[in-house]
């Protein structure tokens, strides 16, 4: 398999907000006191406040990622508070986790 990490430009957002839904999907399996992941009325869950930012501020980098040329998930990448590179959110569907 070829995977391969491709920057999204703002205009292309959206593919980054539908993977999202099914991140945030798999994580409400986890939910518990310290966590809620809301589904709003129109069947979407309520993302994070922080999602826009990956494309305003220059210190956070959304990618998709490809395998084969498909798609395949995402990675938040961001440098946080300590100007240390972390990875913030990492999702990769599921035919092509191992």
């Amino acid at each position: 398999m070829n995977f391969e990490l491709i920057e999204v430009n703002e205009k292309d957002k959206n593919i980054i907000y539908n993977l999202m839904q099914l991140y945030t999907y798999e994580l409400s399996f986890f939910e518990d006191e310290t966590t809620n992941f809301q589904l709003l009325e129109n069947g979407l869950f309520k993302l994070s406040k922080y999602i826009d930012l990956y494309w305003k501020e220059k210190e956070r980098n959304p990618f998709i990622l490809k395998c084969n040329g498909e798609l395949a998930g995402f990675v938040l990448q961001r440098y946080n508070e300590m100007e240390m590179n972390e990875i913030a959110e990492f999702f990769v569907l599921n035919k092509y986790r191992k």
